[in-house]
């Protein structure tokens, strides 16, 4: 699970990084600090759905094959907005952070990217996006061990 972990914030830090995201607060779902309800501005909340692992994995070329743990892992961030705007914003955000995850991939690893419908949560009294992404990468035996 770190691997997925690590790869996660990779993408979650180059969001971040971007002055697109400057009115958007991150957080990882389920974590032990406080979510404000209802939600004053736009909130991201990040959730890896599935994880996956094929261990003994040999891909590509015989001469250049990749060894070593196959892991797929599925993801979502959730961009919340208030429920007084009407998901004023929720689109561009959703757009803007596709563009920055496929830009930002220099290691080829979200196979699938893909933004859903504005939903109404009345939990947290807030409309939502889902922006959902499959990652799929090859960890070697020395990368396991970090």
């Amino acid at each position: 699970m770190i691997q997925i972990k690590r790869r996660m914030d990779m993408i979650i830090n180059a969001l971040k990084a971007d002055s697109r995201f400057e009115g958007v607060r991150f957080i990882r779902e389920f974590t032990a600090g406080f979510t404000e309800t209802p939600i004053r501005g736009f909130l991201a909340s990040v959730c890896v759905t599935s994880t996956e692992l094929s261990e003994g994995y040999l891909g590509g070329l015989a001469l250049s094959g990749a060894r070593g743990d196959m892991y797929t892992a599925d993801a979502e961030i959730r961009i919340y907005a208030p429920a007084g705007q009407n998901g004023s914003g929720l689109s561009e955000i959703a757009g803007d952070m596709l563009k920055v995850i496929r830009e930002s991939d220099s290691d080829n690893i979200v196979t699938e990217l893909k933004a859903g419908s504005i939903e109404f949560d009345p939990n947290l009294s807030a409309v939502f996006r889902r922006v959902s992404l499959r990652l799929e990468f090859v960890v070697n035996g020395e990368e396991n061990n970090d």
